[in-house]
């Protein structure tokens, strides 16, 4: 029996200026993930990265993995995964994802008032001036654990 599978993708959507990794993964149907080891697996990504070295095939071929960076702004990707039982080349399969990577917004400001507090306190927030292509912009607040900011904690709105 040919193997059965989709690609699943961590995280989504997948945005060209993500802070983190994207892990597309064999999401198997009528096989085990151990069993890859008797399975050649090929993933191709089109249109091709940049820089190739950004991409990774983990785990005997269970993962691919992309460096947080490496997708370009406003581009239109698919990533197949293709595996074929090793000794009976007839058992093989494909399976596709397709995506499209967004550009961040640029040119804007954020102030927030007071820049303190604690949760439940009202607060305000104001976004001026940024343009983005990919209309409309959405905003999401978090909260924050640490002094500089840079630890986010609860999403908020």
């Amino acid at each position: 029996m040919a193997p059965n599978f989709e690609i699943a993708v961590k995280p989504t959507p997948i945005l060209a200026s993500s802070k983190q990794d994207t892990v597309f993964s064999i999401d198997p149907n009528n096989f085990k993930v151990n069993d890859l080891r008797t399975y050649d697996v090929k993933w191709s990504l089109e249109p091709e990265l940049k820089d190739p070295s950004k991409r990774t095939i983990l785990n005997y071929g269970q993962l691919m993995e992309v460096r947080k960076g490496a997708f370009a702004e406003n581009t239109a990707y698919k990533v197949t995964a293709t595996i074929e039982y090793k000794s009976l080349g007839a058992l093989k399969a494909s399976s596709s994802i397709s995506f499209d990577t967004k550009a961040p917004p640029k040119g804007g400001s954020v102030s927030i008032q007071p820049i303190e507090g604690v949760l439940g306190q009202p607060f305000t927030i104001q976004c001026n001036g940024w343009r983005s292509n990919n209309a409309p912009v959405v905003y999401n607040v978090y909260t924050t654990d640490d002094v500089r900011g840079t630890q986010r904690a609860d999403q908020i709105n």
